[in-house]
Formats: structure tokens, sequence, C-alpha cells
């Protein structure tokens, strides 16, 4: 259960430092 929990957290974490990542190219982009 704790696994799965930190799991998550690793997922989410992930996520958004490629939601970041992503979110910095288009600006770059942009400008």
């Amino acid at each position: 259960m704790l696994y799965l929990e930190r799991a998550k957290q690793v997922a989410k974490s992930q996520s958004f430092r490629l939601a970041d990542l992503i979110y910095n190219q288009i600006t770059v982009k942009n400008n």
C-alpha cells in the first residue's frame, strides 16, 4: 500500500516535470 502511494507520487512528479518541460519549449517558441 505504501509502495503504491510512493509510485503515485513518482508518476505525478514525473508527469509534472514533463508538462513543465513542454511548457518551457512552447514558451521559447513563442518568444
